[in-house]
């Protein structure tokens, strides 16, 4: 075989190569968009369609959409995620016969602490101020923002996730990485995609 026929052979399976990484990347993305659209419009059992099965043996499926619910339906706070962004999706790496592939998002969550009853100024600035100093402690400061006329605090988060498949191709499932949850993480995910 000649040295062009190498040549054009290796850049062939070069090509064939790049062009599978990108179509399961570009499937990933597309199902953890929707996952993130489901999630933003509170439309939970949809998102829990795109978790990954394994969540589900921890914490039953309707009973996780109960919490969601709960937790978002509380009279005292007021929670919205607005403007989710895919960052980044990793290259999948086998691990224990399945595929895992790092995903980077950013989410605007805006929050609004509710007066339970009445208060007067100086213990709503209060309220305001700990919150505020809580928001700051846990996500940086410099991603806190307050809108006074609104009420409302946002929030810019930028996060960590997984992609998981059998294939390594389609039919990807999804785990937000959350600060804290390192103990039920463990039960999901390989050790060494926690380190």
């Amino acid at each position: 075989m000649s040295i062009k026929k190498y040549v054009f052979a290796f850049l062939f399976v070069a090509i064939s190569f790049t062009g599978n990484a990108q179509e399961y990347k570009k499937e990933i993305k597309t199902g953890f968009s929707e996952y993130l659209t489901a999630l933003t419009n509170k439309d939970f059992r949809k998102a829990t369609d795109y978790m990954m099965p394994e969540i589900f043996t921890l914490v039953p499926k309707e009973q996780l959409i109960a919490l969601m619910e709960q937790m978002l339906n509380n009279p005292t706070i007021t929670i919205e995620q607005k403007n989710p962004q895919i960052k980044d999706v990793g290259d999948a790496k086998e691990i224990e016969g399945k595929y895992y592939s790092h995903v980077t998002y950013s989410v605007t969550i805006r929050i609004k602490f509710n007066a339970q009853g009445e208060e007067t100024p100086e213990e709503k600035a209060n309220r305001i101020e700990m919150m505020k100093t809580n928001l700051s402690t846990a996500m940086g400061a410099e991603n806190i923002t307050y809108d006074e006329e609104t009420e409302f605090f946002e929030v810019f988060a930028e996060r960590d996730g997984y992609a998981v498949s059998a294939d390594g191709k389609t039919n990807w499932k999804f785990i937000a990485i959350e600060k804290g949850q390192e103990a039920i993480l463990a039960q999901i995910l390989p050790a060494e995609l926690l380190n």
